[in-house]
């Protein structure tokens, strides 16, 4: 991936020119005795001007740093569908759709997007007092998004793997896919499926693709030693102090549209009957 030195956003310096461009400019009324009152208020004229000049680049700053965001968040989405497994390794990835809830990538792009709104603007902490207001700023908005960012959706998967059911489901790997074309748009996705599906596709049922009924929703969590975010980490980083999650729940199953052709999922041998007073 190309990448131009001369696009790196500087975050710390961002801040410090907005506590500078925000301070409010305090001049005396008249100078000091025998000064011409024209310079006092030609000094005056030039601070404010300077203080605009100064608002401007926070504001090119600010907007720099969402578009970082944004294209980070498509990087990650564009790796993740071409790691995706194909039917063949040469169907290309479609792209993912604008829709927040399609995929764990679009929540992604759409929380970066909303941490950079509402989070990265914030001033940086001077002392501990503010750094510890800024703390409680970044837990509050990380449970609100958690209220208010869900949706139920219907999915159109292939599960890739299904493993031994426990108590609370089994534990799988699927592919969000394309609905027109059946290409991967998002994956791997890894979920906690429901006993009772999870036996369902151990049955030997022909259909590998499956329209799924799922209730997404965020649930970011504040993480205030990372900073940086890298495209190949493991948990992904919405922004400094705040890493990537998601709750899925999985409501319904029902055989995916037809024309699509992709290998059967890869499944574990089903588990033995449970003994008596087991659960099921």
């Amino acid at each position: 991936m190309e990448r131009n030195p001369s696009r790196r956003v500087r975050v710390p310096l961002a801040f410090s020119i907005a506590a500078m461009a925000w301070a409010p400019i305090t001049l005396a009324q008249s100078g000091p005795p025998g000064q011409p009152e024209g310079l006092v208020e030609a000094q005056l004229a030039s601070l404010q001007e300077q203080n605009r000049e100064l608002r401007r680049q926070v504001e090119a700053l600010q907007q720099e740093l969402s578009d970082a965001y944004a294209k980070l968040a498509e990087a990650q989405r564009q790796i993740a569908a071409l790691q995706a497994p194909t039917d063949d390794g040469s169907t290309p990835a479609a792209a993912a759709p604008h829709d927040p809830f399609a995929s764990p990538a679009g929540l992604l792009a759409e929380l970066r997007r909303r941490y950079a709104a509402e989070i990265a603007v914030l001033p940086e902490p001077e002392d501990d007092r503010g750094r510890q207001s800024r703390a409680r700023e970044v837990d509050r908005w990380c449970r609100e998004v958690s209220r208010e960012v869900r949706a139920r959706r219907e999915w159109i998967v292939r599960f890739t793997e299904v493993g031994e059911s426990r108590a609370d489901g089994a534990p799988a790997t699927a592919i969000v896919l394309d609905r027109a074309t059946g290409a991967p748009i998002d994956g791997p996705v890894q979920s906690i499926v429901p006993r009772r599906f999870a036996d369902r596709m151990r049955s030997g049922a022909p259909n590998s693709i499956w329209r799924a009924q799922v209730v997404f929703a965020a649930a970011p969590r504040v993480n205030a030693a990372r900073k940086d975010s890298s495209v190949f980490e493991g948990v992904p980083l919405i922004g400094p102090g705040v890493e990537f999650a998601y709750d899925l729940e999985w409501e319904a199953f029902a055989p995916g549209p037809g024309g699509m052709s992709v290998p059967s999922p890869t499944v574990v041998p089903a588990p033995s009957a449970p003994k008596p007073g087991e659960p099921r």
